[in-house]
C-alpha cells in the first residue's frame, strides 16, 4: 500500500510533464525522472512512518502493514531505502 500510494501521488510530476508537452509522447518523463524518484521516495517513507505510529490500532484492526508484519524495528529500518533512494535520485 505504501508503495502505490508513493506511486500515484508522485505521478502527478510525471503527468503534468506529458500533459505540458502535448504529442511528445512520454519524451518529457525523461527530464522529471529525478523529481518523480526523489518524491515518490520520500512519501513512501512518510507512509511507513504513519504505520508505525498506528501499528497498535493496525494490530488491532486486523490491518496488515509493515510494522505490523515484521516489527516496527524492522519496518523503520526498512523505509531508510526509499528515503535513501530519494535522495540519491535528487542528487543526481
Amino acid at each position: 500500500k505504501n508503495a502505490v500510494c508513493a506511486g500515484i501521488i508522485s505521478m502527478a510530476l510525471g503527468l503534468g510533464a506529458v500533459a505540458r508537452a502535448a504529442g511528445d509522447g512520454l519524451h518529457p518523463l525523461r527530464a522529471v525522472w529525478r523529481p518523480l524518484a526523489a518524491v515518490a521516495g520520500l512519501i513512501w517513507h512518510r507512509e511507513v512512518l504513519m504505520d508505525i505510529e498506528d501499528v497498535e490500532g493496525d494490530a488491532a484492526a486486523g490491518v496488515r502493514t509493515l510494522p505490523v508484519a515484521l516489527g516496527v524495528g524492522a519496518a523503520a529500518r526498512l523505509a531508510l531505502a526509499p528515503l535513501l533512494a530519494a535522495a540519491a535520485a535528487a542528487a543526481s
